[in-house]
């Protein structure tokens, strides 16, 4: 069945397999069951055996600065309609009690006249070690937030890959994080703004690593000139 779905994606190819035999062929029929059940296999261990978050998670240089997207999966509130100048900047020592951390999340509208989105949400740090956190709105306890997970971290290279928890969604591409508002995301954050994309190549290298589905990745415009964001908030907790 695998092969006829080939087929029928594109009826002028024939693999080398294939040609000049009928899919009915019973030399076939065992080979595509194999190729069907390597396909279910595949598709059924999301997250995948031994996936893990980074190790020694340097917190301080994590927060230290802003972070700017380069490609991220669309999330519910913060759509592709502002993918442009997303940058995200994190604070320690502003974190209203019982949270350990605030975030501040700025892009503006693709199109012009280019309108700022932000939000200011918080952090709980869950695993210190290992780079696991989740966030939500600051009124609301933690038991309403959504993992914040950073799987790979390099402040000398200055980029860091953060999911939104373990990918559990099979899909042909991979292992994706969800479909729901608070389930779902994937971040390629480097702390230069303009994107350099070697960097961003390596990073996706790695979340391909861990089975992520890089299909979700979408560009995010890095164009330099910031409008001004919600008043005072980098002055708090820059």
């Amino acid at each position: 069945r695998a092969l006829a779905r080939a087929r029928a994606q594109d009826p002028s190819k024939e693999t080398e397999l294939t040609r000049g035999m009928p899919l009915s062929s019973p030399w076939l029929r065992p080979v595509a069951a194999c190729f069907v059940a390597v396909n279910v296999a595949a598709e059924s261990t999301c997250p995948p055996e031994g996936f893990e978050t980074v190790e020694k998670f340097d917190a301080d240089g994590f927060f230290k600065s802003r972070w700017f997207v380069q490609q991220q999966m669309e999330v519910g509130y913060f759509g592709a309609d502002v993918f442009r100048n997303m940058y995200t900047l994190m604070s320690s020592t502003y974190s209203p009690w019982p949270r350990d951390a605030a975030l501040y999340l700025y892009s503006e509208q693709v199109t012009a006249p280019h309108v700022v989105k932000d939000a200011l949400m918080c952090l709980t740090v869950v695993d210190r070690q290992r780079g696991k956190m989740s966030v939500g709105p600051c009124g609301l306890p933690p038991g309403f937030d959504a993992p914040f997970w950073v799987l790979a971290q390099d402040e000398k290279e200055g980029y860091a890959l953060v999911s939104s928890g373990a990918p559990e969604v099979s899909d042909v591409g991979g292992c994706r994080v969800g479909d729901g508002t608070n389930a779902m995301g994937l971040w390629i954050l480097t702390r230069e703004q303009f994107r350099q994309q070697e960097l961003v190549d390596k990073v996706r290298h790695i979340a391909a690593d861990k089975g992520f589905d890089l299909s979700v990745l979408q560009d995010v415009e890095q164009v330099g000139r910031l409008a001004s964001g919600r008043q005072g908030v980098e002055k708090v907790i820059g």
